[in-house]
């Protein structure tokens, strides 16, 4: 439960990053916080990011919403996660 709450988290804040307007957030700032969550996730174990990029296809196919899912669905390869599952 504590995994998947946490996936969750960090999907939705890199959500809100992307999304987010250039009124509300200057662009900079938005990208140093998606490429600082991506270098932390990055630094995760093979086994550990498996589960948390399991957590979030979890969530994607449990949503109703296409963007939401969409989203997670691209997240691992967007964040450099899945460069480690071809070695």
């Amino acid at each position: 439960m504590l995994e998947r709450t946490l996936a969750r988290v960090v999907a939705e804040y890199a959500y809100a990053m992307e999304t987010i307007s250039d009124d509300d957030l200057q662009p900079d700032i938005a990208v140093e916080h998606l490429e600082l969550i991506a270098f932390e996730l990055q630094q995760l174990a093979p086994e550990d990011r498996k589960r948390f990029l399991q957590h979030l296809a979890d969530e994607a196919d449990a949503t109703e919403d296409a963007e939401w899912a969409e989203f997670l669905r691209g997240f691992g390869d967007a964040c450099g996660l899945l460069e480690d599952e071809t070695e």
